[in-house]
């Protein structure tokens, strides 16, 4: 019950701080209006502090929360009343950072959690509001995203000593982060004719995403939970950030060596990572080839069916005449891609014998 009206109280001082904010702001004297907001914020914090010292910790985390939401009506407040000329998302960048700073300082001061906690929701605002102000590149937005979800996720593991539940929240805000930008690169990618999309900015931030599951799967090599979830989400966005590469900047009748070729060498590196990793990169490796030989055998069946349909269709023709049909209808028999489908070929088979005596072992 204490804690149900804790919850309560603290839900209607934080609606009252909103409505007094946006209905009585403009019937204040200006100086009136920063000195009343800032005393009452300052109060709040030092409210909390007491409180802490007490040992009052429900009282001091339903207030230290208050305090937080004061400090953003604050921020509010200065930027109607003093910064009205400033863009919104560009204001909001350096105030959430600012925010969020002051919040984290009184979670560590007074031992609170949830300032702490809304100091890592908070921070994780000020990236996007810059993006949604400077208006870059959809490439560029989504790789600094990336950007700070690996950030986020090394300062999560560098501070395991502090306190658990900051650390989980800035974990899983984190790794919502990183979903949402795969997804939405995929829908870019798959709707890529309406959407306009840049094939290339695609795969390198899908090779990105790829690159921080991998790094968080090698940070975090001890959690065995944490290390497998890492590698088969950095294998498969890999893939896809390859598929996305060599559709965009291959011609169609290299796709397949230039796949088959990178299949053999995620294979090959596949089998020499650490025995303590288990069997996942064996079934990764395994995913991988397979996805691989669909490529080559569809592109096989499309030249034997080509070849099929112009040796049954050419009877009138010169031999020279077939011969340069064939050539040029199958594609793919050309010297070039020959050579390099065997070399795929070769690669496979030697790069499988390990695979195997792994899952023989």
């Amino acid at each position: 019950m204490q804690n149900l009206l804790l919850g309560l109280g603290t839900g209607l001082v934080a609606v009252a701080s909103v409505v007094f904010v946006a209905v009585h702001w403009s019937r204040l004297d200006a100086a009136v209006q920063a000195g009343l907001l800032f005393a009452v914020t300052g109060a709040a914090a030092a409210a909390t502090t007491a409180l802490a010292r007490r040992r009052m910790p429900a009282t001091a985390e339903a207030l230290g929360l208050v305090t937080v939401l004061l400090a953003l009506a604050d921020a509010h407040a200065v930027h109607v009343g003093a910064l009205p000329g400033v863009g919104e998302a560009a204001y909001w960048s350096v105030a959430v950072a600012g925010v969020a700073a002051l919040a984290w300082a009184l979670g560590r001061g007074t031992g609170i959690t949830t300032a702490r906690l809304a100091a890592v929701v908070l921070a994780q605002a000020p990236l996007l509001l810059a993006l949604l102000a400077l208006g870059p590149a959809a490439t560029v937005a989504e790789l600094a995203i990336l950007g700070q979800v690996a950030v986020v996720l090394e300062l999560t593991h560098r501070a395991r000593r502090s306190a658990a539940e900051p650390r989980a929240l800035a974990a899983a805000i984190a790794t919502v982060t990183w979903l949402a930008v795969v997804a939405a690169v995929a829908v870019e990618v798959t709707f890529a004719d309406w959407l306009d999309t840049n094939l290339s900015g695609a795969a390198l931030v899908l090779g990105a995403a790829a690159g921080v599951a991998g790094f968080v799967a090698w940070r975090r090599a001890a959690d065995p939970a944490i290390r497998v979830l890492g590698l088969l989400a950095a294998s498969l966005v890999g893939a896809a950030a390859v598929v996305v590469a060599v559709d965009s900047a291959v011609s169609v009748r290299w796709q397949p060596p230039v796949l088959g070729l990178v299949a053999a060498a995620v294979i090959a590196i596949g089998t020499r990572v650490p025995a303590r990793w288990g069997r996942i990169p064996a079934v990764v490796e395994g995913v991988v080839a397979g996805m691989a030989l669909v490529r080559l055998l569809a592109a096989s069946g499309a030249a034997v069916d080509a070849a099929a349909r112009v040796t049954g269709s050419a009877w009138d023709l010169s031999a020279s005449t077939r011969a340069d049909t064939f050539v040029r209808t199958t594609g793919l028999l050309g010297a070039g891609p020959t050579a390099a489908l065997l070399g795929v070929a070769l690669l496979l088979v030697v790069a499988a014998r390990p695979v195997l005596g792994r899952w023989g072992a």
